[in-house]
């Protein structure tokens, strides 16, 4: 498939998304993963994903 530009931007397509399950498709398009710890715990890790200044 050729895939070619359109012009839009993401901003374009998040503004104009109907409702919150549009919006979720979006970042599904774009590979966006989230994850979610609660406030108070004291430490918030993935295991297998590096982040923070220690990636080395």
């Amino acid at each position: 498939m050729v895939r070619r530009p359109t012009g839009e931007t993401v901003a374009d397509r998040w503004f104009r998304a109907a409702d919150v399950q549009a919006l979720k498709e979006i970042l599904i398009d774009f590979g966006v993963r989230v994850t979610l710890f609660p406030a108070r715990a004291p430490v918030r890790w993935v295991p297998g994903f590096l982040h923070g200044p220690e990636q080395d």
